[in-house]
């Protein structure tokens, strides 16, 4: 309920703290770590410069943690999802690694999370951020680095 919650919440807004935006995403990936934990090395690290209260626009991230799960864990055998968020000095890094299984159950993709989150980022952060994402047969690797608001919403 708590996911549900934030979603509809956020949802009208332009932007929310990150703090908000992180809890979500841990409850996320707790979530996940109930769902498919038993078969699936998850670790979810964030360290944040509390210095600063930053904004984010709401449900960034999370759309490239999700098609980690999605796609990661699609499987039964052995599977991981590795992510790392730091915030320094107002630079944000997020990295999200997922193993590709050799044997996948079928998984409608669409591919329209990622699209819909790229615009959302060329839009909202113009040249301040960095976006990289890279695939091959057994990784999928998303690398983020964008300059964080602190003004207020």
């Amino acid at each position: 309920s708590q996911l549900m919650r934030y979603q509809l919440e956020s949802n009208s807004k332009q932007c929310v703290s990150l703090e908000d935006e992180l809890e979500f995403i841990n409850s996320y990936v707790q979530l996940e770590k109930e769902r498919v934990g038993y078969r699936c090395d998850i670790n979810f690290e964030s360290t944040v410069d509390k210095d600063y209260t930053y904004k984010i626009s709401p449900m960034l991230l999370i759309a490239f943690i999700e098609n980690a799960f999605k796609h990661g864990t699609c499987a039964i055998e052995n599977c991981y999802v590795d992510i790392k968020l730091t915030v320094e000095s107002g630079k944000l890094i997020l990295k999200v690694k997922n193993s590709i299984p050799e044997k996948q159950n079928t998984v409608v993709s669409t591919k329209i999370g990622i699209k819909n989150t790229t615009e959302r980022l060329k839009l909202i952060y113009g040249d301040s951020y960095q976006l990289d994402i890279k695939e091959d047969k057994k990784m999928f690797t998303v690398d983020l680095e964008m300059q964080l608001k602190k003004s207020t919403c």
